[in-house]
């Protein structure tokens, strides 16, 4: 995707970036410095897309709203979109329709080798969606419209304190790969058009495949990822008062996991996802989430090879046996990603604000960090799990030599409250239907 975040980072890049935007006629010479460099800013953010696609595929948003209050408005994307077009340098491959985005073959040409970009973090750091249609046995769902602000003044506030505070420690200590790219700041999404749905953190390293976030490095020390298991079966089995062992690995619990082959696995996390995306019982297989060599949809059944007479229910049935509390959690996926992001987001901010700042850098439900900081990061994130949700889960540290190693709950790392169970479960008695999602 393209994405409003980059500028150039090195006298080199900056000097490329400024030819290439005279080179697509832009600006005219007698335009504001201020003016060249938000078209500098929007070549800038296409090339990153351009070095970061396999394919040469990209998505470009560049509607009023996904533009609203950044480095550069739609004027401006239309423009420079317009002007690579004209020089058959981008062309449009899959128009645009509910569920998926428009998507653009790009000349990677333009992106030359050695280019380096930094974040420049102008724009919001807080967004809310609106609600979005809900078709529950898709994960193709069209984004909801990105809403004003001012409708939550007094309470959107004190949460962008809290992410600035976490984007100051990243800025300092920049998340780097092999190729130079650098991240540095994150944004907080709300889902539903609540301040309690949604609230993950999001940032350009999570687009990159788990192994290659494991070459990267900060400060250049090599870096290793804190998973928490099974997060959201975790926290719903917590709040929820069941008390099911989940386990080291919670899905091998479920016996269609046990006896399979290990993409089943991959099946398992996929139902659970809907069942707790769907207020009702599932009735169908999802949608399959892959495509063939043709851009075909592949079936779910075919997919996972399974019996053409396969219900969904022959395997949903299984999931509720090992998880029988997800019967109380259908359809709150958006609170259940709420805590979730809770407990990350206050780990990172009291890793920021110590007295020495710990940089870390959030994928979902884990933490990316320095080696040498993973004893501090797993001991917050662990006070943090205990101050949101009352309990400890497994934690999972992968490193890039590929070894990993299970971190599991000490004696005494619970929080005897009665009271949290009850708090943090009135979030579930509202009827929601949120769809996992990220963005």
């Amino acid at each position: 995707f393209v994405t409003v975040k980059f500028e150039p980072r090195t006298n080199e890049t900056e000097s490329y970036v400024n030819r290439l935007v005279d080179e697509l006629e832009l600006v005219s010479p007698n335009a504001r410095p201020t003016t060249k460099q938000k078209y500098m800013r929007c070549v800038s953010d296409v090339l990153v897309a351009s070095m970061s696609s396999s394919s040469g595929l990209i998505c470009w948003p560049r509607d009023t709203h996904s533009l609203r209050n950044k480095a550069y408005g739609r004027d401006i994307a239309d423009k420079v979109y317009k002007a690579l077009l004209g020089k058959g340098l981008i062309k449009l491959v899959q128009k645009g329709r509910p569920g998926l985005s428009i998507v653009y073959r790009i000349d990677q040409s333009i992106a030359l080798e050695g280019l380096s970009f930094k974040e420049h973090g102008i724009g919001p750091v807080i967004e809310v969606r609106a609600e979005k249609q809900k078709v529950f046995w898709t994960p193709n769902q069209p984004k909801g419209r990105i809403l004003s602000l001012k409708q939550f003044d007094g309470l959107w506030q004190p949460l962008e304190r809290d992410v600035r505070a976490i984007n100051e420690a990243m800025r300092l200590h920049p998340l780097t790969a092999p190729d130079g790219r650098q991240w540095t700041s994150c944004r907080r999404i709300f889902n539903d058009g609540r301040l309690d749905r949604g609230g993950r953190l999001y940032g350009g390293w999570q687009s990159e495949k788990a192994k290659d976030r494991l070459s990267f490095t900060i400060d250049g020390e090599p870096v290793c990822e804190i998973d928490i298991k099974g997060s959201f079966l975790f926290i719903a089995n917590t709040l929820t008062g069941s008390n099911v062992n989940l386990g080291s690995d919670p899905y091998q619990n479920i016996q269609f996991v046990r006896d399979g082959e290990d993409d089943l696995r991959n099946l398992a996390k996929r139902l659970v996802s809907s069942m707790m995306s769907n207020p009702y019982e599932l009735t169908r297989f999802p949608t399959g989430d892959t495509k063939d060599e043709f851009g075909r949809i592949i079936p779910v059944k075919e997919q996972y090879n399974l019996l053409a007479s396969s219900k969904v229910t022959d395997y949903t049935n299984q999931i509720i046996r090992a998880f029988p509390f997800l019967k109380d959690v259908r359809g709150s996926s958006g609170q259940l990603m709420y805590i979730e992001s809770a407990v990350i987001v206050d780990a990172l901010l009291s890793l920021a604000e110590g007295k020495v700042a710990v940089p870390a850098y959030p994928v979902h439900d884990c933490l990316i960090c320095k080696e040498s900081d993973e004893a501090q990061v797993i001991s917050t994130l662990q006070e943090s799990m205990i101050n949101n949700v009352g309990s400890v889960p497994v934690l999972d540290v992968e490193y890039r030599n590929g070894e990993s190693v299970l971190v599991l709950p000490k004696e005494g790392l619970v929080r005897i409250d009665n009271n949290i169970n009850d708090d943090l479960m009135n979030i579930f008695d509202e009827e929601d239907d949120s769809v996992i999602e990220d963005f």
